[in-house]
């Protein structure tokens, strides 16, 4: 077994899955959100991303959940 199959297997044995991770910019592109908004409520920690390089890639589950949840009234 090659060392690429151990790693998936490891990775799925559990039911986990790889989660959808995109750019800032695609998010903008296909909700029609800001790429600011976006941005803003990354810095905040109030969805979940990783930073490869320059960029910010969002957990598209974490923010259709922050989405649908939506912001509490102040």
């Amino acid at each position: 077994m090659k060392a690429g199959e151990m790693m998936e297997k490891q990775l799925f044995q559990h039911g986990d899955k790889i989660p959808a991770m995109v750019t800032i910019r695609e998010v903008a592109n296909q909700t029609g959100l800001s790429y600011d908004y976006i941005r803003k409520i990354c810095i905040q920690d109030k969805i979940v991303y990783v930073k490869a390089g320059a960029k910010r890639l969002v957990n598209l589950d974490i923010l259709r959940r922050h989405l649908n949840r939506g912001e509490a009234a102040k």
